[in-house]
């Protein structure tokens, strides 16, 4: 455990972290076996960050962890760690710093994220907040509804990656 931490600081720190991740709310005395799967893998990211001592933390597929993943790259942020995101997801990667190309377990490229990605990322960013909104209303028997993000034409998302 970190430093000179009290345990019980560190474990309210970690459920501060992991409870934005996921729809619904750890609940502080629920055992491991009781958290959805999105509560249980926001957890184990949480554990990763607040509680390891590494200063690179390796997250595998962050996407496929039904997490929310804007607000867990936000949290990421406040950390000074590095953070090494193994994805397929372009949300994740235009959102880093630069990327590593692998490919049959080897490296190809290291590529820094331009501004244009950057900004391409913000427009995904815009569109992921329409998706989870639209989740969380369905998910509490809510009707959907459009969102003025929604209104907005798509084809500005793939604008970017037509270009040669």
């Amino acid at each position: 455990m970190r430093g000179a931490a009290r345990p019980d600081d560190v474990v309210a720190e970690t459920i501060e972290f992991a409870n934005p991740l996921t729809g619904e709310p750890i609940i502080l005395d629920a055992a491991m076996t009781e958290l959805s799967g999105g509560q249980t893998r926001s957890l184990l990211v949480a554990d990763a960050v607040v509680i390891g001592n590494a200063p690179i933390v390796l997250l595998d597929e962050i996407e496929n962890a039904g997490i929310d993943r804007a607000r867990a790259l936000e949290l990421l942020r406040r950390y000074r760690k590095i953070f090494v995101f193994v994805t397929h997801d372009p949300r994740i990667a235009l959102a880093s710093n630069a990327r590593v190309i692998m490919h049959r377990g080897a490296m190809q490229d290291w590529i820094a994220t331009s501004a244009e990605e950057t900004r391409l990322a913000e427009r995904l960013r815009e569109l992921d907040t329409v998706l989870l909104d639209l989740r969380e209303r369905i998910r509490a028997g809510r009707h959907a509804r459009s969102t003025q993000a929604s209104s907005a034409p798509t084809t500005r998302a793939c604008s970017c990656s037509a270009t040669p």
